[in-house]
């Protein structure tokens, strides 16, 4: 396992892309909570208000970075942030393609499943140093006395899904402008757009399975919401340890077929 790890960090020492990308991402996760927290503090409530009704926005305000829901306001807002890292992960697997690099890893001896074993250990290491930086960020924005959550480890789940997602379609595709295309235009078109037909025509239970948005659906969003549509917030706080069992079985099924599948494929 160690020397699987080795050899994928062997890979991306020199390679200047990948850095540059991974500081991409650590400098958007840490300054766009940042951006959001002035955006949130910045909201003066004026004064001057005879009967104090802005007076009540202000606990609102505040209450989404006090912890311990600040965890679920950071995550929220961060996994906006995931497909850029899926984007580095994309043309990272494309890259090894383009470079041959696969087809000599198998002719020097190493199998198959050996190459997809150390493909899956280093989305675990990326994922977990995404969740270090997550960590930071909401440290940094967080407010009252430090208490911890178990979103961070729902975050940490989305996140490796939805590295999974990305990184198997770039296998599977090899070019990364093609897969790079499929996966914006599934993420940003395909799916809201079906995600939108499903819930018209009353089929919503089916929304909960397709591919983003099972994980989506284990990071709920700031408590905030719940004042907009109460009960359908509570549903869906509900369903979390569900989708949570759901986007597990999900990467099950995912890396089975590609470990199953990967055997003929044409290198």
């Amino acid at each position: 396992m160690l020397r699987l790890l080795q050899i994928e960090w062997l890979k991306v020492r020199t390679y200047k892309p990948f850095w540059i990308l991974l500081l991409i991402n650590v400098i958007a996760f840490i300054g766009f909570m940042q951006i959001i927290a002035q955006i949130f503090f910045s909201v003066e409530i004026s004064k001057s208000d005879e009967k104090g009704k802005l007076e009540v926005i202000r606990p609102f305000m505040e209450g989404p970075f006090l912890y311990p829901a600040i965890w679920a306001t950071s995550a929220f807002f961060t996994s906006f942030l995931v497909p850029l890292c899926a984007i580095l992960l994309i043309l990272n697997v494309c890259n090894e393609w383009n470079t041959r690099m696969l087809r000599q890893q198998v002719i020097e001896g190493m199998s198959r499943s050996e190459f997809l074993l150390a493909k899956l250990l280093g989305l675990v290491v990326f994922t977990l140093l995404m969740s270090i930086f997550f960590v930071i960020s909401t440290l940094l924005v967080g407010k009252g006395s430090f208490e911890l959550s178990n979103v961070v480890f729902n975050f940490a789940l989305l996140m490796f899904s939805q590295f999974s997602l990305a990184f198997l379609l770039g296998l599977w595709l090899k070019r990364s402008v093609i897969a790079l295309a499929v996966f914006l235009a599934y993420m940003l078109i395909a799916e809201p757009l079906l995600v939108w037909f499903l819930k018209t025509n009353n089929l919503t239970q089916i929304v909960n399975f397709l591919p983003l948005e099972v994980s989506d659906r284990i990071i709920l969003p700031p408590e905030i919401f719940q004042f907009f549509s109460p009960e359908e917030y509570k549903a869906r706080k509900e369903a979390v340890p569900q989708q949570i069992i759901f986007t597990i079985l999900e990467l099950i099924v995912l890396w089975g077929i590609t470990f199953g599948g990967f055997r003929k494929k044409d290198l």
